[in-house]
């Protein structure tokens, strides 16, 4: 069966999260499981992860019942990063009964069915966090504030747009007392966390502003420098306009060439009279002689 592979190399890195709270089923959970399973990072809100993991009064860790049925404690509809850096579907119960035949070297035929249906009657009974009894060690809210920032994991930040990712972890062990069977289940969460940044990328993009040195070099155009144009000395061209004149000279220019134009025609129209008139004069005179 082909199962996708896992392109974000931090669902991999659960070494690097931060373990707010351990829960178990037994009273005194071993300090080194016999297995560990890290299911999917997943992305969640602070607002959603106060509600799901704190008590609003106190900022204590505290899983209220009324969050058991909710996708992100849940232990169906997992998916969990196998050594072959895949998403593989997660089974509570079927995990159980593997991980129950590697630890005696068997295989899951060849289990003591008195040891499977312990194992299952222990596992079948837990669905959520929300109902797991026994044992819990974890940390205040403010204490992982603090925590985050004392590893330089991140910092308080004056833009008000700042946010920080968070990978912290809740940590369910369980134990199964007849074979002595211990599975430690990583939920994994990448919390974002206003008004902080985190450190490796405190560098942010600036925001940008009229006033700012470099916005102003951009937007501040080139001043106009007006080009030297070499005037003609013939004074005859009376239709000679220089370039880059203002709106006033253009009008100025425009009612000059249509004047000069008028007074060409006029020229014209004398030059046809006067010819006109001397050819009459001609004809009369030799009619005259005649």
């Amino acid at each position: 069966m082909e199962f996708s592979r896992v392109n974000d190399s931090s669902d991999l890195n659960s070494h690097e999260n931060v373990i707010l709270a351990i829960l178990s089923n037994a009273a005194t959970p071993p300090d080194s499981p016999d297995y560990t399973i890290d299911l999917q990072t997943v992305d969640i809100s602070e607002n959603e992860f106060l509600q799901l993991f704190f008590n609003y009064s106190t900022n204590h860790f505290h899983i209220n019942s009324s969050n058991s049925f909710s996708k992100y404690i849940s232990l169906k509809d997992k998916h969990f990063i196998s050594n072959a850096n895949q998403l593989v579907p997660f089974n509570f119960n079927q995990t159980i009964l593997s991980k129950l035949a590697e630890k005696e070297s068997k295989t899951s035929n060849t289990v003591n069915t008195l040891s499977k249906l312990t194992a299952l009657k222990t596992s079948t009974q837990i669905v959520s966090l929300a109902q797991v009894r026994g044992f819990q060690q974890s940390l205040t809210w403010y204490e992982i504030i603090d925590l985050l920032l004392s590893s330089n994991i991140m910092s308080s930040s004056s833009n008000p747009l700042a946010v920080a990712n968070a990978r912290l972890t809740v940590q369910f062990i369980f134990v199964e007392h007849a074979s002595n069977l211990s599975l430690a289940i990583n939920y994994n969460y990448n919390v974002a966390i206003p008004g902080y940044t985190n450190v490796q990328t405190s560098e942010s993009t600036p925001f940008t502003y009229s006033l700012d040195e470099a916005f102003t070099k951009k937007s501040v155009a080139k001043p106009f420098i007006k080009p030297v144009v070499k005037v003609s000395s013939d004074d005859d061209d009376e239709s000679f306009v220089p370039p880059n004149q203002n709106d006033d000279d253009d009008d100025e220019s425009i009612g000059y060439s249509i004047t000069n134009s008028i007074m060409q025609q006029i020229k014209l129209v004398q030059q046809d009279s006067s010819s006109d008139g001397d050819t009459v004069s001609l004809n009369d005179d030799s009619d005259t002689w005649a």
